[in-house]
């Protein structure tokens, strides 16, 4: 019971750390997949690949303004 409750509370940490840097527009930031197993590496995972994609269409979208505002 307490390891499985540990586990909950590092996914919960991870969640909290990767949702604060993207509020704050950090996309950088990843978790350590490889502190967790089964489901919960497989959830960290997709997580660190949502901020690699959102801050990848973010990246793309500040070049395109940039582009219409030197015409």
């Amino acid at each position: 019971m307490d390891a499985a409750k540990a586990s909950l509370m590092a996914m919960r940490d991870a969640i909290l750390k990767l949702s604060e840097a993207a509020a704050q527009g950090d996309f950088s930031v990843r978790e350590d997949a490889g502190r967790f197993q089964h489901s919960f590496r497989e959830m960290v995972v997709a997580l660190n690949r949502l901020m690699a994609e959102a801050g990848d269409g973010l990246s793309d979208i500040g070049r395109v303004v940039s582009a219409i505002a030197t015409g």
